[in-house]
Formats: structure tokens, sequence, C-alpha cells
């Protein structure tokens, strides 16, 4: 892919990645061209903790709302198990797995929103 910004260099890229807040458009900077890529390859985890996601319902699938980002939503990376969209979401881990509640309470779970893995809570 050509360069989209010659006037860029490398430490500008690293500048702007750095003032990112949002975890998932930090990621998704690096995947601009290898120039950008290559820049912030150092730099992909974010200094502090992040905030949580707030999952956001909407009509073709379940999305994610990062506060730290004006609440722009992002699509997960898979479909979710057609289960989860009606479950109830009572936490999250900072691995990206959700605690959840299936058929009026009577199913519980832990939900990898990364991959789709379902692990059964007795």
């Amino acid at each position: 892919m050509e360069k989209l910004n010659h006037k860029l260099g490398h430490d500008e890229v690293r500048l702007v990645h750095k003032l990112l807040p949002c975890l998932v458009d930090r990621r998704r900077m690096g995947q601009v061209c290898h120039d950008w890529r290559f820049a912030i390859k150092e730099q992909q985890h974010p200094p502090l903790r992040p905030l949580p996601s707030i999952l956001v319902p909407r009509g073709d699938g379940p999305s994610f709302s990062c506060a730290l980002a004006g609440c722009a939503t992002h699509s997960f990376g898979l479909p979710l198990p057609d289960g989860a969209r009606v479950a109830c979401y009572f936490g999250a881990d900072d691995g990206g797995w959700a605690f959840l509640a299936f058929g009026h309470f009577l199913d519980y779970a832990l939900l990898s929103l990364h991959s789709g893995q379902r692990l059964h809570i007795p």
C-alpha cells in the first residue's frame, strides 16, 4: 500500500498512536499501512489499563462502545452465538470475557467476545 502522508514521520505517527484512548482504534491504526505498523510496533499496548467496554444491542448484532472514544461503537470481529443476543450481561474481564445469564437465570456462562467460546458455570 502507498504511504498515506509522506510528511508524517515515525515520531508523529507514534505520538498520534499514544494519544488515542480507544484500544480498538489503537489496534486498527497499525492496520493502515506497513509504515504505520512498523512505527507503532513497540506501542501496541496502552500504558494504562483501559476502561471496560459497554455492550450495545443493535439490529445486526451486538456491538461494543468505548467510553474513551466518545462512545463510538465497534462491531465484533465475528458473530456472537444467538443465545448471547438475549442473555443478561453481568460483567466483563479485561481479556474480552463477559459473564452472562441465559434462560431466566438458569444457565450461567463466561463468553469470549473474541472467539465466541462459551464456558458453562455451575
